[in-house]
């Protein structure tokens, strides 16, 4: 819970329960009732907004099984490189936060030094006089002016008063009480309770009334075997100033005129059991209003033994760090606690979650992004899992106002149809809980790990931790619980909405408009062969087809699928699908053209290409790249003396040689960043040039570098 509004509400709950006191229970009668309820304020105020009891919402809405399947719209992807710099201890320590919590601290050890010094003086007291044992009571006799007095279990009584004569039996009957009924122990706990919270003026009223509270007991026990009007002469007549120490129960309290006033009382007032009566109403509002929390009804787990698996993919992870946020935080690290919430929570729904990582490190200790994320396909693969669920949190410094989460599918998986209903299934988990994007979306190049594991599969975006409300919000463990139990709400949505199929989520097949296609049943054939330059399909009767593909495809090898595997192919000029028998698809695209949407010029020698089979590189590829900037990068000082951070997104040539030039910023920070920017890439050094057709080309480089001030 966020640190102000829980003190927020400590403040709203004393003040209510200290209100309905002073109206209804102030100056009564039933006194121990009263010591007792000024007592419970704090715990109260404390306990009730620190509680968060779930309470089933009956009133929420389910839709169903059916998942409604959301549109997909185009996106973006970048993936950036984080530059830091720490601040200066000076800029790192005066901020309001800290001065703060420096304001917070100072007053509140100044108050504890109080309570210390109050009891160093009752200390110094008890060495200063010899005492007497009376039982377990320590009684002192002294000649010091703020006596009689108790603290704990000791007595101090002013040797000018006879204990003998009838004022003085009664006065020590009163100390005695205060020492019985260990009113000392009430003292110190408000004591302790003010100097923790000594912005609360409620706990500070509570702790002077139960000190009134404490003498009104006392009165009444020593008025008890007296006349009571000649108790009230007493207390008038020794009602003058007395130098007094905080945590004592002096006899001589300041507020003789309420003590005389309860003394000479004639009985309770039927109100007064009214009054305490509905207390407890009071108490129970104010559990409900800040100790109960609504939640919507959990869906039912699958009907079905057998559980749904899912790979959960903690997006990034060691040298790869995804976006940085404001505060310093870390988008790879809140992947990773969502994810292990989701693990954490999964048993629960019926559902057996896989991490791809359960720590912060590459996958497979990967030395590049590439090889990271292809360890993560391998593991998709490996597991024949149900679906694929990657967790990322998105990043825009240029643009702090954007904000919610996203979904991303992509059109390259060959579950598409599939991923869409995940997705939408997802979304609408999470809707009820935080802003969402009502449309999936789907990046122009595709995104690796959704493009070619063989499942469905979707990436959540948990949120902009560039902007202040959502990083709040997903930074939050409670949160994070919420946004798992939403993501495997949605998941078994998801699979419920397909049980109607199968027990096993396998109605997944690619849906194919077959008019113009040539279909061939999986029982008539012995294998299927794919290579860079054909597909080839072999019979059973020994006989053959050869499909030529037309273009220039990179297939490392041939890839042979056996009858055992095959339960239908279907083709035509331009693709090649092939259904297993397991439900999933493979597709193999027959023609495809050389890309280059740039150059206009027929020399392609000299074209320059945006769009390239393999992307030009820094020697060492993402891990290199990163070494080289840690290793040559300065954040510029005067950008930090002015606090200045932001994205810097530049474009830049790579020539065949892997010389780098015509560097340009196509999105800006700050000239100073941009400068910087700039040097950083023209120094790098020769690059691996890009591979188009199986030659080196001429192609651009979009780099993203974010520069951000650390705590």
């Amino acid at each position: 819970m966020n640190l102000v509004l829980f003190l927020s509400k400590t403040i709203v709950v004393s003040a209510v329960l200290y209100s309905y006191y002073w109206g209804f229970l102030r100056n009564e009668k039933f006194h121990h009732y009263n010591r007792f309820y000024l007592l419970s304020i704090p715990i109260l105020s404390i306990l009730i907004p620190l509680m968060k009891i779930p309470l089933p919402n009956f009133f929420s809405q389910g839709d169903g099984n059916g998942v409604q399947i959301l549109r997909v719209v185009s996106g973006n992807w970048e993936e950036a490189v984080v530059l830091t710099a720490q601040k200066s201890w000076f800029s790192t320590w005066f901020s309001w936060q800290n001065i703060a919590w420096g304001i917070y601290t100072t007053i509140g050890l100044i108050l504890l030094g109080g309570i210390f010094k109050s009891v160093f003086d009752v200390v110094q007291l008890a060495r200063k006089y010899d005492y007497q044992k009376i039982n377990e009571i320590k009684f002192y006799e002294t000649t010091e002016p703020s006596t009689p007095f108790s603290f704990l279990n000791h007595i101090f009584w002013n040797r000018q008063i006879n204990i003998d004569s009838k004022a003085g039996s009664q006065i020590f009957r009163h100390e005695l009480y205060h020492v019985k009924q260990k009113h000392s122990t009430d003292i110190l706990f408000m004591e302790l309770v003010g100097t923790l919270f000594w912005f609360n003026p409620f706990f500070h009223l509570v702790k002077k009334e139960i000190k009134t509270v404490h003498e009104f007991l006392a009165d009444q026990y020593a008025a008890a075997e007296t006349n009571k009007y000649d108790y009230a002469e007493l207390l008038a007549w020794q009602s003058y100033n007395q130098k007094q120490i905080n945590l004592i129960n002096p006899f001589f309290h300041n507020q003789i005129k309420r003590r005389i006033a309860m003394i000479t009382q004639l009985k309770n007032s039927r109100f007064g059991y009214i009054s305490r009566l509905m207390a407890l109403p009071l108490m129970f509002l104010l559990f409900c209003a800040f100790g109960l929390k609504l939640k919507n009804m959990k869906t039912n787990p699958l009907p079905t033994n057998k559980p749904i698996t899912v790979i959960i993919d903690p997006g990034h992870g060691g040298d790869f760090e995804g976006g940085q946020g404001i505060d310093g935080a870390s988008e790879k690290e809140l992947n990773l606690a969502i994810s292990k919430q989701i693990q954490k929570l999964s048993k629960e729904y019926n559902v057996n979650v896989i991490l791809t990582r359960d720590k912060d490190e590459t996958v497979g200790n990967a030395s590049s992004l590439k090889e990271d994320l292809q360890n993560r396909v391998k593991i998709a693969d490996g597991s024949n899992p149900d679906m694929f669920i990657s967790i990322h949190a998105n990043s825009d410094v240029a643009d702090p106002a954007k904000n919610g989460f996203e979904i991303y599918v992509s059109a390259k998986n060959a579950f598409f149809q599939q991923s869409k209903i995940l997705g939408s299934a997802l979304t609408n988990a999470i809707k009820n809980t935080y802003s969402i994007s009502p449309d999936l979306k789907q990046r122009d190049e595709g995104i690796l790990v959704l493009k070619e594991t063989k499942t469905p599969a979707v990436m959540v975006e948990c949120g902009y931790i560039s902007n202040k409300e959502d990083l709040a919000f997903i930074s939050d463990p409670k949160n994070q619980e919420k946004i798992a139990r939403d993501i495997l709400e949605g998941v078994v949505k998801y699979a419920s909405s397909n049980l109607e199929n199968t027990n096993k989520i396998e109605s997944t097949k690619q849906s194919i408009d077959t008019s113009g296609y040539t279909k061939i049943s999986g029982n008539k054939i012995n294998s299927v062969e794919i290579s860079n330059s054909a597909v080839v399909i072999k019979y059973k009767d020994n006989t053959s087809t050869e499909i030529k593909r037309e273009g220039y495809f990179t297939d490392s090898k041939p890839t042979v699928i056996d009858k055992n595997e095959i339960d239908e192919v279907t083709y035509n000029d331009h693709v090649f699908y092939l259904t297993k028998k397991d439900g999933s698809t493979l597709i193999t695209i027959l023609s495809k053209k050389p890309t280059n949407d740039i150059s206009t010029n027929s020399n392609n020698a000299k074209a320059i290409f945006t769009k390239v089979e393999i992307e030009a590189e820094y020697p060492g590829g993402q891990a290199g790249w990163i070494k080289y900037l840690n290793t040559n990068f300065k954040y510029p000082d005067e950008a930090i003396n002015k606090e200045i951070q932001g994205t810097v997104v530049s474009k830049f040539i790579i020539d065949t040689n892997g010389v780098v030039s015509n560097i340009q910023i196509i999105k800006s920070a700050n000239k100073i960043l941009d400068d910087e920017t700039i040097s950083v890439i023209k120094n790098s050094g020769h690059w691996i040039p890009a591979v188009q057709n199986g030659r080196k080309v001429i192609s651009y480089k979009i780099q993203p570098l974010v520069y951000k001030l650390d705590k």
